[in-house]
Order: structure tokens, then sequence, then C-alpha cells
């Protein structure tokens, strides 16, 4: 399931890192994760996948130092989780189909194409 929702500027929020982790957990351990990284305030998005990662989430941080203090609460909270890659971006300057300013405010929208198949 899918669920939009009302975007804030990041920068205004005072949130301004993101880091999306690409992260591996044995399958029986898969509810139990996603309970405790649902807890996380800094938490974004979590989705499941596929290929040698099987779990993406993405969190919004206020310095690149809390990256290091939140990666030491993951090691401490789910020893379990392998971290196998992770992105860190300073800067967004599109979200969800809108180009954004130096401030994180929409400036104007990008049309999305949809095509179809067969």
């Amino acid at each position: 399931m899918l669920t939009f929702r009302c975007e804030v500027s990041q920068v205004a929020s005072h949130w301004p890192v993101n880091c999306t982790y690409f992260v591996r957990i044995a399958a029986d351990q898969h509810d139990r994760t996603v309970a405790a990284l649902r807890t996380l305030p800094e938490l974004r998005q979590c989705v499941a996948t596929t290929g040698s990662t099987n779990l993406m989430f993405t969190v919004w941080v206020r310095s690149l130092e809390r990256l290091l203090d939140l990666e030491f609460i993951l090691g401490e909270r789910l020893p379990w989780l392998q971290i196998i890659n992770s992105s860190v971006a300073v800067r967004t300057r599109k979200r969800m189909g809108w180009i954004l300013d130096e401030h994180g405010r929409a400036l104007h929208m990008v049309p999305l194409g949809v095509t179809s198949s067969g």
C-alpha cells in the first residue's frame, strides 16, 4: 500500500540532511525490524525490496553528525540489521514531481509521463 502525505520544506523543518539506507535482514526478522524502525522520529520511508538488500529506509536528521548517532542506535537496537549501503543528500532539488528552490519550496511541477506497455 502506498500512502502519500503533505510534504514540508526539509530546510524549514530544520532536518535538512536525508540518508537512505539499503540493508539486509533475515526474512523472519522483517516485522520486528519494521516495528522498531517505526519508532524513530527521523524515519520518513521504509519499504521492502528484492536483491542483495531486502529493506530500504530513509531518515531525515538535523546534521551529518546525527547520522553517526543514529547508526549507533540502530546497531544497539537492531544488531541483526546489516547496513550494506547508504546514500546521503544535503540538498534535495526535486520531490514528488516538484522542482524545489534552495529553501526547499516548490517552484514548479514536472509532469509525470504515464505510459502503458502491451
